[in-house]
């Protein structure tokens, strides 16, 4: 046996292999994620994306789980708001909101019993 008893008790695995998304592209990709307009939906937009611009070839599956393990992504998310919202005609929409004239009307009711 060559080694002896050392070499059997010795192991030559080295970890984790290095992994094939580099430390800019990481960058790229966290400040894509972190954009409100980047309209993307799902892991498949970003991959599409990450592949075009880097000029890859990563499968789904390493990219999909190299994104949830760095990022804490999920693929289920909330709906994203509209690019083009008008943040403006929100703010006016919620001051008009049925809830809220209905609070007003109540004020007003108790200010003309008065």
């Amino acid at each position: 046996m060559p080694g002896g008893l050392e070499g059997l008790m010795s192991h030559r695995k080295t970890g984790y292999k290095p992994s094939i998304i580099t430390a800019e592209q990481q960058e790229a990709i966290k400040e894509q994620m972190h954009k409100p307009d980047n309209g993307f939906v799902g892991f498949i937009e970003l991959l599409a994306w990450f592949n075009e611009k880097f000029n890859t070839d990563v499968n789904y599956k390493t990219f999909h789980g190299f994104v949830v393990r760095k990022f804490d992504a999920k693929i289920r998310t909330a709906r994203k708001l509209h690019v083009k919202k008008d943040p403006e005609a929100v703010a006016a929409f919620r001051k008009t909101s049925v809830v809220n004239v209905k609070k007003y009307l109540k004020t007003k009711e108790k200010d003309t019993k008065k």
